[in-house]
């Protein structure tokens, strides 16, 4: 799958890509869809960063 240029999730991707690309375009929600791609939901990025364990946190 090519390389995505704005937000945008499907539920087969790693969420790691996705709070980088909400991050740097200043999004707060972005779209859930499946692959095929039919909407499920809604994404918070204050959810998704309290998700993910961010790297140099787990060195400290």
């Amino acid at each position: 799958m090519a390389d995505r240029n704005g937000p945008l999730c499907t539920v087969d991707q790693p969420v790691g890509p996705l709070l980088e690309r909400m991050t740097q375009a200043d999004f707060v929600v972005v779209p859930v869809t499946d692959p095929e791609g039919h909407l499920l939901g809604l994404l918070e990025r204050e959810h998704l960063e309290r998700a993910v364990v961010r790297p140099e946190a787990a060195e400290a």
